[in-house]
């Protein structure tokens, strides 16, 4: 499995430079808002159960929520300026959550 994620840390990599330079290439831009709503938890559903089974203890959740929150924030602001289509906004929410482009 870790060689599937290389390959694809890579290629993000290189997304990111390529949109944020002179020469970006078609695709750049999803991928890079893909990595970006992936990142921020933007399509997770914040889960006490799922918190206290991978830290042992309510601790921290709430601070967890507020953290979430602003990162949440942060791609709906970049994200809306790019001016999704309604499509593109399907597949940028389909490729985040399950990580593969919804069939046609």
């Amino acid at each position: 499995m870790s060689d599937d994620i290389a390959p694809e840390a890579a290629a993000v990599a290189l997304a990111y430079r390529r949109l944020f330079s002179d020469s970006p290439q078609r695709g750049d831009s999803m991928t890079v808002l893909v990595d970006m709503a992936r990142r921020s938890g933007f399509y997770d559903v914040p889960s006490i159960t799922a918190w206290m089974r991978q830290t042992g203890s309510p601790a921290g959740f709430e601070a967890y929520l507020h953290e979430l929150s602003g990162r949440r924030a942060v791609f709906a602001d970049v994200s809306s300026r790019a001016a999704l289509s309604e499509a593109d906004s399907l597949r940028l929410e389909t490729i985040a959550r399950f990580r593969r482009a919804p069939e046609d």
